[in-house]
């Protein structure tokens, strides 16, 4: 790649029979990414029974310039909003 790249870490909590293919496919639906990597998921205190925290790195991009810290925001806030 000619410019940078840059890494988001989310962490989604969500009910534990949710799958993380369907977290996946969500956030992938919420803005340009280059990759969506699963980290991990956790559930235990302070967790509600029944849910989970997923955890995923997401690397975003562009083509023809760097992202600017607001770019960045902007997108972390796409993927947010793309999460039922």
């Amino acid at each position: 790649r000619r410019f940078p790249v840059s890494e988001v870490d989310l962490s989604i909590v969500a009910p534990a029979r949710d799958e993380v293919a369907a977290l996946e496919a969500a956030l992938r639906s919420g803005a340009s990414l280059l990759a969506v990597e699963y980290v991990r998921q956790y559930s235990g205190p302070p967790l509600e029974e029944g849910t989970r925290s997923v955890s995923f790195r997401v690397t975003v991009g562009a083509d023809d310039h760097t992202l600017s810290a607001d770019e960045i925001g902007a997108l972390r806030s796409q993927l947010i909003a793309a999460v039922p």
